[in-house]
């Protein structure tokens, strides 16, 4: 793969800031001028199917390891699952957890797709903070984030902790912090501030990655039009000889 990254008609693209650092880890230096990270731009579009009995407040996805290990049986000792509905696989999709005030979770990858797709359409998720996320076991954030990245320096990587997205979240400190957020009155305003946050940002997002999808396009281009016309120069260069 490194070798890879010499050759001229080879473009990169990472969709998220974790990737390339991970390559360079893994000795491969991709190339500035033939790399571009762009990012997902949320559109989803399945629609929320209709819902059956009274839909609380807050959401958990209980697929994700660290939301079963972790995040679950904490709410369930503070009292609080009574405010967040426990989702299994089937949930709506990014725009049936936007119905939702608030989507509380660990992080368990660098990025998921979900992600842009949730707040695209309008979702909050409620996190853990960089300092919190590094003090929980192993088992809350599961094996697929290596812990160099959870160092201060390097959490930034992860798209839940990046400059581009913190504002659309809510952070929690601990999980009596948490809870204080989960109870507090004045939690719906915020909230609401964060889903007009996300969609903010995930329109900016969408403008970038399809502005670099269409410089990629154009890159490309030039380059089989330049190679066509030295194929071209060689065939009649070989002819006249």
């Amino acid at each position: 793969m490194a070798k890879a990254a010499t050759w001229e008609h080879v473009w990169w693209i990472t969709n998220n800031p974790y990737e390339a650092e991970h390559m360079r880890r893994s000795r491969v230096e991709l190339p500035a001028a033939r790399h571009l990270m762009i990012r997902p731009v949320g559109f989803a579009l399945l629609n929320v199917p209709p819902r059956t009995g009274k839909q609380k407040r807050f959401v958990i996805v209980s697929k994700h390891k660290g939301d079963r290990s972790c995040l679950i049986p904490e709410l369930k000792k503070k009292g609080l699952l009574k405010v967040a509905d426990v989702a299994g696989k089937h949930y709506g999709g990014p725009k049936g957890l936007a119905t939702y005030d608030a989507v509380i979770h660990v992080p368990y990858q660098v990025s998921i797709m979900g992600m842009y797709e949730t707040l695209a359409a309008g979702g909050v998720y409620m996190l853990p903070s960089a300092k919190f996320v590094r003090r929980m076991p192993k088992m809350c954030t599961g094996s697929l984030i290596p812990r160099w990245v959870l160092e201060p320096n390097n959490i930034g990587l992860m798209e839940w902790y990046h400059t581009d997205f913190k504002e659309a979240f809510v952070y929690f400190d601990s999980w009596g912090h948490l809870a204080s957020i989960l109870t507090d009155p004045k939690t719906a305003d915020l909230l609401k501030a964060k889903r007009e946050m996300g969609r903010r940002i995930m329109a900016r997002i969408r403008e970038q990655s399809l502005a670099s999808w269409r410089l990629l396009m154009q890159n490309v281009t030039s380059h089989i039009c330049r190679r066509r016309a030295m194929s071209s120069a060689e065939v009649v260069a070989a002819s006249v000889s």
